[in-house]
């Protein structure tokens, strides 16, 4: 039997906060509330290709999908929108995370799940989807309407040598996270590489139940040729609404600049949550981000309209800093401003601001084929 669908804990998608929308894009007027109104009513029907290309990645996900579903809701905010992906050819395991984000907001607006289009001829997309568990999530939680029938008359075929799609909606599910997140990941890698990773991951989801106050999802894929990668994604209250109610405890900023609403809120926010228990040894984000690139890897974290890329090297150059915070928060922006002048697409940089927004946390990160466990202790 179907699981009771949770009720996502947002108020709205989010199109882009007033504050920082309106220093890049005066046009866009004030966020849409999607808990506003009620279930709409004879809506007309707006279809909305999935990606720009063949491929749909956490990138074109932020870059292309969110977007486009701004701009339809502020040309009707009435539309019933549809998810198209017909056109769509291959979809990364956190785009996947994202995805079903997209249809818990879409369906907390429309009191119903929205449309996903899908290709019947797209065996080897939908096999992947089906083989990821995407399809049993959506029915699970009835994140989306589609035709089942799209997703037949095929042999499942494990995409990768172990895989994992995850939802977390109720608090005791915390309990057994961490053994059931170590059990998927022990499929492809070393059993104590996978306890640590687990460790991470739970760490995450932990953060959105509690503090984001959202149900989320768990994506992991990986094999021995290109590593790992995965994703933790909420439609929570995201970093800011959080560390605002902590003003007293935090580490890098002061009160007043974090209550400011200038464009760079989120981005504030998301330094404070990766640097403000450095050197603590209470486990949080800061310690998910130091043990991950310590491994080698990358860690994207997105919250709103904005996402931070760490590695060992940037992480690292800041983390042991010990100067006075402004003089941290000094050159941190400059860095990270400097860099993403100097990159030749956002795609390259290490800082990404969108106009359009998508509420809650997201954090991806790619672990090396090569990590090992010891290699961030």
């Amino acid at each position: 039997m179907p699981r009771t669908p949770p009720t996502p804990a947002t108020k709205r998608i989010n199109p882009a906060s007033k504050s920082s929308l309106d220093s890049r894009r005066n046009s866009i007027q004030a966020p849409l509330n999607l808990s506003s109104r009620g279930p709409v009513k004879e809506p007309s029907n707006v279809v909305l290709p999935a990606s720009g290309g063949p491929a749909l990645t956490g990138f074109v996900f932020y870059d292309h999908l969110i977007p486009t579903l701004h701009e339809s809701f502020l040309r009707d905010p009435r539309a019933r929108v549809a998810i198209d992906m017909r056109k769509t050819d291959s979809v990364t395991a956190t785009a996947l995370c994202n995805l079903l984000g997209v249809g818990q907001v879409l369906k907390k607006f429309y009191k119903a799940p929205a449309e996903l289009i899908l290709d019947w001829h797209s065996t080897s997309l939908l096999n992947y989807m089906y083989c990821m568990g995407f399809f049993t999530l959506v029915d699970d939680f009835h994140l989306f309407a589609y035709d089942d029938g799209a997703v037949g008359g095929f042999a499942p075929r494990p995409p990768g040598k172990f895989r994992m799609l995850r939802c977390f909606s109720e608090a005791w599910e915390l309990e057994t996270a961490d053994q059931l997140i170590a059990k998927d990941l022990s499929q492809g890698m070393d059993v104590d590489l996978a306890a640590d990773l687990g460790e991470c991951i739970v760490e995450l989801v932990r953060n959105s139940m509690t503090h984001g106050r959202s149900p989320c999802f768990v994506s992991a894929i990986g094999d021995d040729e290109f590593g790992t990668q995965c994703a933790v994604t909420d439609v929570g209250v995201g970093f800011l609404a959080t560390l605002r109610r902590k003003l007293p405890d935090l580490r890098l900023f002061q009160a007043e600049q974090m209550r400011k609403n200038d464009g760079r809120e989120h981005l504030r926010a998301i330094l404070e949550a990766v640097y403000r228990r450095v050197g603590s040894k209470t486990y949080g984000v800061s310690s998910v981000v130091r043990d991950l690139t310590s491994m080698g890897g990358v860690v994207r974290i997105h919250s709103h309209d904005t996402q931070v890329v760490f590695t060992r090297a940037n992480y690292q150059r800041f983390a042991g800093r010990t100067d006075s915070r402004q003089q941290v928060v000094d050159e941190l922006f400059r860095y990270l401003n400097l860099r993403k002048e100097l990159a030749p697409d956002p795609l390259r940089s290490p800082l990404r601001v969108w106009d359009a927004s998508f509420t809650g946390v997201h954090v991806e990160f790619e672990i090396p084929s090569s990590a090992t466990r010891g290699a961030h202790r």
